[in-house]
């Protein structure tokens, strides 16, 4: 039981620290393209950050230690994940979704 409580007290603080992290970029640093392109999908960030973090944390936290910095190792590489991958393969599949109306195809005759 100690050991999942632990582990579950790292996942709470790796999530608190990476939504943290993302409102102090959109806040002091408003003008940042990827920050603001994250911020226009921020739907599906918030949909899928829970998929993209738990696979990481496992893949960073097995090579190295469970530090402050291993966890904005991961913080960057699911914000890489989500950026790269899972918001334009959504956008692709699921337009409606991410309110991409220019790529909704009109059935009017």
């Amino acid at each position: 039981i100690a050991s999942c409580l632990v582990g579950s007290e790292m996942c709470i603080r790796d999530r608190f620290m990476a939504i943290i992290s993302l409102f102090w970029f959109c806040k002091n640093l408003p003008h940042i393209p990827v920050i603001t392109y994250i911020g226009r999908y921020s739907l599906v960030v918030l949909g899928t950050h829970s998929m993209v973090l738990g696979p990481v944390r496992r893949m960073v936290f097995s090579l190295v230690d469970n530090s402050y910095g291993s966890s904005w190792l991961v913080f960057a590489i699911a914000v890489l994940i989500e950026v790269l991958i899972i918001i334009p393969v959504m956008i692709r599949l699921f337009p409606k979704f991410t309110a991409q109306n220019e790529l909704i195809k009109s059935h009017s005759h």
